[in-house]
């Protein structure tokens, strides 16, 4: 994965940015083939700008899922845990 260095002036808003890398998120995670979801592993677990954001946006989604789905999906992309500790139930 290429990471690109941000200049001064090219700054999205961070609600553009992170509504851009969930769409991405969700592709690589419908592809399922092993580049595809370590490009979405990477996504989750690498510092950036809407990592946060995007990691809520993942437990969100997994919160929905049946258990076994959900347990699929947690083990084959090793999320960040959530930062809100009220749920965490994974």
């Amino acid at each position: 994965m290429t990471i690109v260095e941000e200049q001064p002036g090219d700054r999205m808003p961070e609600r553009d940015v992170t509504a851009r890398v969930e769409s991405v998120l969700i592709a690589l995670m419908q592809a399922g083939n092993e580049p595809s979801l370590r490009a979405a592993a990477d996504l989750l677990s690498r510092e950036w700008r809407g990592q946060n954001k995007l990691v809520e946006f993942f437990w969100s989604l997994a919160d929905e899922l049946d258990q076994g789905t959900r347990s699929v999906w947690i083990s084959r992309l090793a999320p960040p845990r959530r930062a809100n500790t009220d749920d965490q139930s994974e």
